[in-house]
Parts: structure tokens; C-alpha cells; sequence
């Protein structure tokens, strides 16, 4: 998968090529801006990938199913500092909740 952000521009890098043509592409851009990838870290040619608290998969982002299970089994919080931390995690997740406002 190649990042939302290579993929919104007009003509992508990668549009109309090969998986391992891709990949170069890919490997050039992270040469180019001079970043390294650790390979024990890499997922390569996976249709789903766990990234911070979601799903990322060929077809857009969807919230991690066992994240969003620990959101609505928590505790009734006992003070502002707990009270804020769960507005926070919740907010993370408010971009797949159909009407969060009014929820929250």
C-alpha cells in the first residue's frame, strides 16, 4: 500500500505500475528524503497492518475492533485526570464514530 498522501496527488508515483515496481518507488522516495527502514519492522505485501489503534487496509482506515472494546468497557472514571485521558483516547476514535458529538 502506498501512503494516502503519495496516492491523493494528481499523478501518484506508483499509478499503473507493478507491486515491485512500486516498491521501488517506494525505496527511492525513502533514499531520496534519506530515511532507513529496519526490516525486522516491515510488513511487506500484506493486505491489513495494526498501526496506532487502527486497521489499515487496501480499502481506507478502520478502528482496531479490541481498541474500541477497551473504550466501551471503561470504568466510570474517579477523577479529572482519568476523566481526561478517556476523552482523549475516545476522541482518537471519533473519525469512524458516526456522530461522536452528540455521543460524547
Amino acid at each position: 500500500m502506498l501512503s494516502v498522501g503519495l496516492l491523493s496527488q494528481p499523478n501518484p508515483p506508483g499509478r499503473g505500475l507493478g507491486a515491485s515496481q512500486i516498491m521501488q518507488v517506494v525505496f527511492d522516495c525513502l533514499k531520496e528524503a534519506d530515511l532507513k527502514l529496519k526490516p525486522a519492522k516491515c510488513s511487506l505485501f500484506r493486505s491489513r497492518v495494526k498501526f496506532l489503534g487502527s486497521i489499515v487496509l487496501a480499502d481506507g482506515i478502520k478502528p482496531n475492533s479490541e481498541k474500541v472494546q477497551a473504550v466501551a468497557e471503561w470504568l466510570r472514571p474517579q477523577s479529572l485526570m482519568v476523566a481526561q485521558a478517556f476523552v482523549t483516547l475516545a476522541s482518537y476514535y471519533r473519525r469512524h464514530t458516526q456522530s461522536f458529538v452528540e455521543i460524547a
